[in-house]
């Protein structure tokens, strides 16, 4: 139980260890077995509690949370000591310098250090205000709309694109059974879990949500939109088969409140002013280091 456990652990946090390990890991000859801030030794390498700490420190915040109590370190602190005894065996055995493994190591520190250039490049850019969001608002009202939506329930029945024009009939013969049941009062979630072929939605009788006309099969879509709520559809053919569809409810095209869309429009002027910075940044950094390509040679 304890090695399963371990593992997943292990698992969750591998790749933050070996990110992290890239750099390579603290090599101490001179550090004492009775010093209170040696956690583990291996070799020329060891573990710190200051490193042990620091790494927690560096993780998501999401990942600081599954390590709060002390067996939660523990198990860490065991994942750690497994990724560093099979680290050391493979540079025993010269693993990391094979050409594959060594690119992949590098593109690990380079991905690593571009990520944080980059972090530490935005964090030092001001804070997009309510004031500005509240002028974005204003001069794009107009769209600050969502569009009309259905909710409906469906009933698949699949046939082959390729398949013989017998197989269509008989779709379509079992699809336009099912619809006389539901029109007859069997109840069309109950219909669909017992018949639909499509895996993704059976189970919960046949509800794919809320949608956009955008969002759904072009053939359903447009019925959908304009059946009235309750309405149950003819047979409708699309390339996975035959369906038939419910309305359940139907929403209007609404103008949103300022309140409403200004986390959309927050995550929208810090992602683009972030693409904006990037660009000038990646720019910048083509002229400082003289940068030239062939992509021609890709070829």
């Amino acid at each position: 139980m304890k090695l399963f456990k371990l593992t997943a652990i292990f698992i969750t946090f591998l790749s933050f260890i070996f990110i992290t390990d890239v750099s390579g890991a603290p090599k101490r000859k001179d550090m004492k077995q009775n010093s209170p801030d040696l956690l583990a030794k291996m070799g020329k390498q060891v573990i710190t509690k200051k490193e042990f700490d620091a790494r927690i420190a560096g993780m998501p915040a999401e990942s600081q949370n599954r390590l709060k109590t002390e067996q939660q370190k523990l198990d860490y602190f065991d994942s750690l000591v497994q990724a560093d005894l099979l680290a050391l065996e493979a540079k025993s055995l010269k693993i990391d310098k094979e050409a594959a493994i060594s690119t992949r190591i590098n593109d690990l520190t380079t991905n690593l250090l571009a990520q944080e250039y980059l972090r530490r490049q935005l964090t030092k850019l001001p804070r997009i205000t309510d004031h500005d969001i509240e002028k974005y608002y204003n001069d794009h009202r107009a769209e600050m709309i969502t569009p009309p939506m259905v909710r409906a329930q469906h009933i698949l029945i699949r046939v082959n694109s390729n398949g013989k024009q017998e197989e269509f009939n008989a779709a379509f013969n079992k699809i336009n059974g099912i619809r006389k049941e539901a029109v007859g009062g069997e109840e069309f979630g109950k219909l669909a879990e017992k018949y639909s072929e499509d895996a993704a939605n059976k189970a919960n009788g046949g509800d794919i949500g809320l949608f956009t006309q955008d969002r759904i099969i072009p053939e359903i879509s447009q019925q959908a939109f304009n059946m009235k709520v309750g309405e149950i559809s003819q047979p409708i053919k699309t390339h996975l088969g035959y369906h038939i569809i419910k309305v359940n409810e139907k929403k209007d095209a609404k103008q949103l409140t300022l309140a409403e869309a200004s986390p959309r429009i927050r995550t929208f002027m810090e992602n683009k002013r972030n693409q904006e910075v990037m660009k000038k940044e990646i720019d910048r950094l083509k002229i400082k280091y003289h940068f030239v390509a062939y992509p021609e040679r890709l070829k």
